[in-house]
């Protein structure tokens, strides 16, 4: 078996078991201290803060990926089992579908026992709306558009970019992710720092996520779902938002279920009024944050299956040629 299809079946299993872990020396969250620490100094030093953000996000991503390459390259040389170690740590690093799941299961749990303040705040660690007004409805709409836009950033893209890429690969997208999720905003502070940051994660997510639309709509059925209105969906709403790839899984999402997105949102003090996405079958209820949660997770599988078949594939081919 490929050294990297073994590293990847690791990483996917480990976070299936284990999570996501909380520590305070999660490679991420370190990667989030050094984007600070560029973003300081370079808005110190730089008046132009659309150069600042481009030299912030080369300078994050040049010491994120040596942070990597180090340790890989030293496994290389210690031996195979090492180098899968290691890789797979990577990757696990770089994926988070556990970690989706239990934000959108908490807030579930707090609605189900009618603790709206709860679920509300459960559900502000999860968007960057304010959700301080919101219903229950409004509250599971958050969280499913949540889930959807995410099975991209967290899971199918990051696996992707390890099957086309190794390692590094699944390392970068995340730091590119990471890079949107702190400056991609279209406030003050970050409409011209943010704006290379956020354009750069549209770019690396845009082939991820137009796989992950038709992944969502074959694993609608399991959820309880609908493939046909799914697909039918994907096909008309997939272009009513703002972002270039967030409205393919959150258009599929809304015609798996029957239910409604979208629609207007408070950011920053702002009402947006983004387009709607889906018909209003029936209202939102509980039940269907479990079943973003199953399409989310089969979508999460089928991408580790694809890239599986991409690895072996590459492998062959590299043979074929040696």
């Amino acid at each position: 078996m490929p050294t990297l299809l073994l590293s990847l079946l690791i990483a996917v299993a480990a976070d299936t078991v284990i999570g996501d872990p909380q520590w305070r020396l999660h490679p991420v969250r370190l990667a989030g201290t050094v984007a600070s620490f560029f973003e300081r100094m370079y808005r110190d030093v730089l008046s132009n803060e659309s150069i600042a953000g481009i030299i912030t996000w080369w300078s994050v991503t040049i010491v994120t990926m040596f942070a990597a390459a180090v340790p890989l390259i030293v496994a290389k040389f210690l031996g195979d089992a090492f180098f899968v170690a290691v890789s797979a740590l990577c990757i696990y690093f770089s994926i988070a579908p556990r970690d989706l799941a239990k934000h959108a299961v908490d807030v579930a749990r707090a609605l189900r026992m009618g603790d709206i303040a709860e679920a509300r705040k459960r559900t502000g660690r999860m968007v960057s709306r304010d959700v301080s007004r919101i219903g229950r409805d409004g509250l599971v709409r958050a969280v499913i558009e949540s889930t959807a836009e995410n099975v991209v950033d967290g899971a199918t893209a990051p696996l992707l970019f390890a099957a086309l890429f190794g390692p590094l690969g699944a390392v970068f997208y995340r730091t590119v992710n990471t890079m949107d999720a702190m400056f991609g905003y279209k406030n003050e502070r970050y409409l011209r720092f943010g704006r290379f940051a956020a354009k750069a994660d549209d770019v690396c997510a845009w082939l991820p996520a137009r796989i992950t639309g038709p992944l969502l709509c074959l694993s609608a059925p399991p959820a309880g779902g609908s493939f046909f209105s799914a697909v039918r969906m994907l096909r008309r709403d997939r272009n009513n938002h703002e972002s270039p790839n967030a409205g393919i899984a959150e258009s599929a999402a809304a015609g798996a279920m029957g239910i409604r997105l979208g629609g207007p949102g408070s950011y920053f003090g702002t009402v947006v009024n983004k387009p709607y996405l889906g018909d209003p079958l029936r209202e939102p209820t509980v039940s269907d944050i479990r079943r973003m949660i199953v399409m989310m997770y089969g979508a999460t599988l089928l991408t580790a299956a694809l890239s599986a078949a991409m690895i072996l594939l590459k492998t062959h081919i590299v043979e074929g040629l040696s």
